[in-house]
C-alpha cells in the first residue's frame, strides 16, 4: 500500500553481481523502484541502477567521508597512547586477524626500532593474550597501563578495549588495515583522514575507497613481509617521498567530503515540495 511516504536509501553501491541484477531477482528490483530517490555513491550504481530501469537516482558520494572528517576533528587524547608513541616511529594497525598479525610479527623483527600499536578485530581475552604471547616482553596491553607505566623496552601496545580504533591512527606514521587476508579490509578511511600511508591485504577489490587510493599511491595492498618491509623502508629513506603519499591520502578523504550536505539537501527539498 502507498501511503505517500517518503522513502530514501542512503550512500548505497551496487554492482553487477547483487542479486537486484541477476535472472531470479526481479522482485528485489522491483523494490529499489519505490524509492523516492536512490542516493548512491557513484556513476558506476547509478548507470547500472537506470540500464534496469531505476531513474530516481543521484550521486551524491560517501557520507563516510564526513563521518571520518568530523571525528578526526574532535579533541581527543589519550595520556597512556601518547606517552607509547611520543617521539617514536609508530604503525597502528587496525582491526587486525591472526593473519595480519603473521605480517606484523615478521615487519617488528625487521625493524625493531618501530613501535606498534594493535588493535585486534576481536578482544576476547584468550585472544589478546596470544596476541601478546606473540611478541613476549616486548608487549603491553593497554588495559594493564596507566600514565605512570614505563614503556622502556615496550615496542607494542594493545589495545584490548572497544571504541578507540578510529581515533587512535592519528598516533601513526604509518596505517596498517586488517581484514585483507580474510573475507575483505575493515575501514581504511578512519585511517586516510589522517594522512599516513597505508598498508592492507590482497583482498580489497569490493571496497571502492581502497581501489581508489591504492590507484593514488597511497595505500599498497601486501601479500607478504618482503612487500610491506620494502615500502616502509623506502618511505623511512625518501622523506619526500613519505611526504608526498601521506599528503594525498589526506586529500583523498577531503575530495570526496560533502555527500551529508548534498543528500540533506535534496531530502528536504523533496519533503518541501511533498
Amino acid at each position: 500500500e502507498n501511503r505517500g511516504v517518503p522513502l530514501f536509501c542512503v550512500s548505497a553501491i551496487f554492482r553487477p553481481g547483487q542479486i537486484f541484477f541477476k535472472p531470479y531477482g526481479a522482485f528485489f528490483l522491483s523494490i529499489l523502484k519505490r524509492f523516492t530517490v536512490l542516493f548512491v555513491q557513484d556513476e558506476r550504481s547509478r548507470k547500472l541502477l537506470y540500464d534496469k530501469g531505476v531513474r530516481d537516482v543521484l550521486v551524491t558520494g560517501d557520507t563516510r567521508f564526513d563521518r571520518v572528517i568530523h571525528n578526526a576533528s574532535r579533541v581527543f587524547n589519550h595520556p597512556v597512547v601518547e606517552a607509547f608513541s611520543s617521539n617514536q616511529k609508530v604503525l597502528v594497525a587496525g582491526s587486525t586477524w591472526p593473519a595480519d598479525e603473521d605480517i606484523l610479527v615478521k615487519l617488528k623483527e625487521r625493524m625493531p626500532e618501530l613501535r606498534l600499536i594493535i588493535a585486534p578485530h576481536e578482544i576476547g581475552e584468550d585472544r589478546v593474550i596470544k596476541l601478546c604471547s606473540r611478541f613476549g616482553s616486548e608487549a603491553s596491553r593497554l588495559s594493564e597501563s596507566n600514565t605512570d607505566s614505563s614503556f622502556t623496552g615496550k615496542q607494542v601496545l594493545v589495545i584490548d578495549s572497544i571504541g578507540l580504533l578510529s581515533s587512535l591512527y592519528r598516533y601513526g606514521k604509518y596505517a596498517y588495515v586488517g581484514g585483507g587476508f580474510g573475507k575483505g579490509i575493515h575501514n581504511t578511511l578512519e585511517a586516510a583522514v589522517y594522512a599516513q600511508p597505508l598498508f592492507f591485504g590482497p583482498n580489497y577489490s569490493r571496497f571502492r575507497e581502497a581501489v581508489d587510493m591504492e590507484t593514488e599511491g597511497c595505500a599498497f595492498s601486501i601479500e607478504t613481509i618482503d612487500g610491506l618491509y620494502s615500502i616502509v623502508d623506502a618511505l623511512e629513506r625518501d622523506v619526500v617521498k613519505y611526504t608526498a603519499v601521506s599528503e594525498a591520502a589526506g586529500r583523498y578523504v577531503k575530495s570526496h567530503a560533502g555527500a551529508t550536505e548534498r543528500i540533506l539537501e535534496s531530502i528536504l527539498s523533496r519533503i518541501g515540495k511533498s
